[in-house]
């Protein structure tokens, strides 16, 4: 069966629209110019998907660092947009690692949190995350990691950063349980802050112990 895209497979074409015309480098946002990642910030995706776009985006290396390359020029950015290929399931999966579908569902419901659950998130990390972190950490597929950092980080409120982070980290390894000294009990306590106060991560997850 094909996965299910989870986002808009184009948001290229969208951000070109708000890019052309409006186009800056070194800084996401400068009044009403943009870089390529703030248009697809302000290209009407829904909460959360501009931040899966902008891990592509990095993957095939036109991210931030393109962008603002010396010479670069605002046609380039706009015509780079306007013929970009759509995301594919395939893509997330290079980008986000084998549970790239999770990832991208914490990503998108992060982004819709409460005021509320982000605080209830930001109060449930538990003591022994030290040791579980350093565990994920040696286990770690680093390109997948630092891509679901920084989608999860964006997309979550301040109090809840840390708890969308770590659930995050945690399914990019998810196969891994079990290798490079990361257990289940590694795992349950980067993801449980999330499982207890918003639900599931993964649909193979057994309850957390009580």
């Amino acid at each position: 069966m094909t996965p299910t895209l989870p986002i808009n497979p184009q948001p290229w074409p969208l951000a070109a629209e708000k890019v052309e015309g409006h186009w800056t480098q070194g800084a996401m946002h400068h009044g009403d110019r943009m870089c390529l990642v703030g248009g697809l910030e302000s290209c009407g995706l829904a909460p959360g998907e501009w931040l899966i776009a902008r891990a592509v985006a990095r993957h095939r290396g036109h991210g931030e660092p393109w962008n603002d390359t010396d010479g670069r020029t605002e046609d380039e950015v706009v015509v780079w947009l306007r013929t970009a290929e759509p995301i594919t399931p395939d893509e997330l999966a290079e980008v986000f690692g084998p549970q790239w579908e999770q990832v991208c569902a914490l990503v998108l419901r992060a982004a819709r949190l409460t005021p509320d659950k982000a605080k209830a998130l930001g109060a449930a990390r538990g003591t022994a995350w030290d040791a579980a972190w350093d565990a994920a950490w040696y286990a770690a597929r680093g390109a997948a990691w630092d891509a679901a950092r920084d989608a999860a980080w964006g997309a979550a409120w301040d109090a809840a950063w840390y708890a969308a982070r770590d659930a995050a980290w945690a399914l990019v390894i998810r196969d891994l349980i079990g290798q490079h000294g990361f257990t289940q009990d590694h795992y349950d306590t980067l993801t449980g802050p999330w499982r207890r106060v918003i639900g599931p991560v993964h649909p193979d997850d057994a309850p957390l112990p009580a």
